[in-house]
């Protein structure tokens, strides 16, 4: 292939201003180009990156009214995928993958934090080039990610029927950025996040999903969930997920159709931490090709310290251009919990 299309070139920026009645207030510019070399075989691929990233704040209310940090960021991405047919038809994959991912260390405690968090850690933040959303905070990095896939496809159609991922990142050197306090100095790898996904029929998903700290020896993270989601008919979603210290809850959700276009909805949320349920929500719905309308009645506990709330919303969604009211409720949107 020429070279210029195994090449890509990336650039994300942004230019945002944050006002506020109290802290520094100020204008945030970040710029962060990269270019990706794409080396694709079959059965293997490489994919060295090399990035700048320079984020200048101009500033009111703050010691120094002219703050900046620059740093590169470099990343190799590789891994191999082989394949064998299974006795009754079906093709099963193994594609173990490494990527390595370096940022040197750059001092970012007289930069404000507008809107930067530590992300949750996940499968998807095995690969991410920065532990922290937002760009007030770029994570240092000099790590090796070590994960393993395997799925079983319908050679027919290629869809996927099973899948299960395993990974864990391994640390070289002690990690330096935080936003509140610096991280632990002595993990020297990450904890192991598993998922599993299996689907015995095409509306039917059954999910798995566990963080396991093996340094601390306890499970950080765990969820399961089961969906029925056909094209027409009654939609049904039931998980449980459990966060140490944090969450341990029970999750119902419904949509059952009553004509053409009318449906009802619902959601029931239970904390076993709290032994209340968080809430209860039900609604009727219309929805055509182009818009939909939403009737919700809701009860529930914003957060551990308030009372409970009951609200009614009405939502109109235009599709593909917006919505009026308050943002649309996600009640099958996400595929998991």
């Amino acid at each position: 292939q020429p070279l210029t299309r195994q090449l890509d070139f990336r650039v994300d920026s942004e230019v945002v201003y944050f006002d506020r009645d109290q802290g520094v207030t100020g204008a945030r510019m970040d710029l962060y180009p990269r270019l990706r070399y794409n080396w694709i075989r079959p059965g293997s691929f490489l994919r060295p990156t090399v990035g700048f990233r320079s984020t200048a704040y101009p500033l009111s209310g703050a010691a120094d009214n002219s703050l900046s940090r620059h740093l590169p960021i470099a990343s190799i991405d590789g891994g191999l995928i082989f394949e064998r047919a299974l006795s009754d038809g079906r093709l099963q994959t193994l594609e173990p993958r490494l990527f390595y991912l370096y940022a040197p260390f750059r001092n970012q405690s007289d930069l404000p934090d507008f809107d930067t968090r530590e992300l949750t850690f996940g499968f998807s933040q095995l690969f991410s080039d920065n532990r922290f959303s937002g760009a007030d905070r770029q994570g240092d990095a000099n790590q090796l990610t070590a994960a393993l896939t395997s799925r079983v496809l319908d050679q027919q159609n290629g869809r996927s029927l099973l899948d299960f991922r395993i990974g864990q990142i391994f640390y070289f050197r002690d990690l330096r950025v935080g936003l509140n306090g610096r991280p632990d100095p002595d993990r020297n790898r990450s904890a192991t996040v598993a998922e599993f996904n299996w689907r015995p029929a095409r509306a039917i998903v059954a999910s798995a999903g566990l963080e396991w700290d093996g340094e601390a020896d306890e499970t950080q993270v765990a969820q399961i969930g089961l969906s029925y989601r056909p094209q027409r008919g009654p939609q049904l979603a039931l998980g449980y997920r459990f966060r140490r210290e944090r969450v341990d809850q029970a999750d119902l959700r419904f949509r059952i159709p009553v004509r053409d276009n009318l449906s009802l909805i619902g959601r029931a949320n239970y904390s076993f931490e709290d032994d209340e349920i968080l809430e209860l929500l039900a609604g009727i719905e219309f929805e055509s090709c182009c818009w939909a309308v939403r009737l919700i009645g809701r009860e529930y506990v914003r957060d551990r310290d308030a009372d409970r709330r009951t609200a009614v919303f009405l939502e109109l969604h235009l599709k593909g251009l917006g919505s009026l009211g308050r943002r649309p409720y996600p009640l099958f949107s996400d595929a998991r919990f």
